[in-house]
Formats: structure tokens, C-alpha cells, sequence
């Protein structure tokens, strides 16, 4: 897909306060909660890796993708 940088400091700690800025959330728990706000993940993995999170698969449309990963760019604790 691509690589693309985001600042580690700053972004949403969408998870109850748990995020910290230098531990990203697991992949599931970020997938869930990127259901939860409207996103369409099917055909969509999540995995992170240190401060990184790969996207792999296919969405459901190139708006969907990019909306997929500006929002994974957006949890606090990743690069």
C-alpha cells in the first residue's frame, strides 16, 4: 500500500486512555474500534509492528483505504 508518517506524539488515545505515546494498541483493538466508528474493514488486516501498523489486504474502495489509514495514523503511539 504504501508508506506513510505520522507524528507518534500526538493522535487520538481512542482506547480509554491506554494508549501511550510510545505503545500502540494491538491490531485487533484498533480494527474494532475502526469498526465501531463507521469504517467498512472488510478484506482488511491490521497488524503492528513497534510503532508502525500494516495495513494489508484489499478494501472495499480507494476512499475506503485512505480513510482507513489516515484513522490508523491517528492513534496515538504510532510513527
Amino acid at each position: 500500500m504504501g508508506l506513510w508518517s505520522f507524528v507518534k506524539e500526538t493522535g487520538s488515545s481512542w482506547f480509554g486512555g491506554q494508549a501511550k505515546a510510545d505503545t500502540p494498541p494491538d491490531g485487533a483493538v484498533i480494527k474494532a474500534e475502526m469498526e465501531k466508528i463507521g469504517l467498512n474493514m472488510k478484506g482488511v488486516e491490521l497488524k503492528v509492528e513497534g510503532d508502525k501498523i500494516v495495513v494489508e489486504g484489499t478494501a472495499v474502495s480507494p476512499e475506503e483505504k485512505e480513510k482507513i489509514i489516515v484513522a490508523a495514523g491517528n492513534v496515538r503511539g504510532v510513527a
